[in-house]
């Protein structure tokens, strides 16, 4: 008679323990979270000055390598005809790669002298600004004068 005394004690505390935690992650669900703002790292924007840091680093990345520096340039953006005269601007030097969608962030990647840069509306690259772009479209605009890329 003794033990089966123990054991509905012990079952009783068994019971309620389990139900204490079901408690408490019943009230950690329907808790509203508080919001807690993370620092977020940047990118440098493109015409920062690079530091040795990112030298260092220097690594084929494997989910661009088709971006890579082993690339070859193309001149499929760039009308064979003559340089511009001085004064007048000629064509970005930039090959257009595509778009890139990244927390609902709309970014452009671009070929800028081997690098791969992802740019923003409105950001500048060699003295061009974003005006807009699509998945297969770069819109440039440089003394008002715009210049349209398309994917390569």
């Amino acid at each position: 008679m003794k033990n089966r005394k123990t054991t509905t004690y012990i079952l009783a505390i068994s019971a309620v323990l389990i139900w204490a935690l079901v408690a408490v992650q019943v009230v950690r669900w329907t808790r509203p979270e508080k919001e807690t703002a993370y620092p977020v790292k940047s990118a440098p924007h493109p015409s920062a000055p690079r530091t040795a840091e990112t030298i260092k680093m220097d690594y084929s990345d494997p989910f661009l390598k088709e971006l890579g520096r082993n690339h070859p340039k193309t001149t499929e953006n760039r009308p064979s005809e003559r340089p511009p005269a001085e004064g007048e601007v000629g064509p970005p030097p930039i090959t257009y790669k595509g778009l890139m969608c990244c927390s609902e962030m709309k970014m452009a990647i671009v070929m800028e002298n081997g690098m791969s840069v992802m740019l923003r509306k409105g950001d500048q690259i060699l003295g061009f600004t974003v005006q807009e772009f699509s998945h297969d479209e770069l819109v440039l605009l440089k003394k008002g004068k715009k210049y349209i890329l398309k994917v390569n």
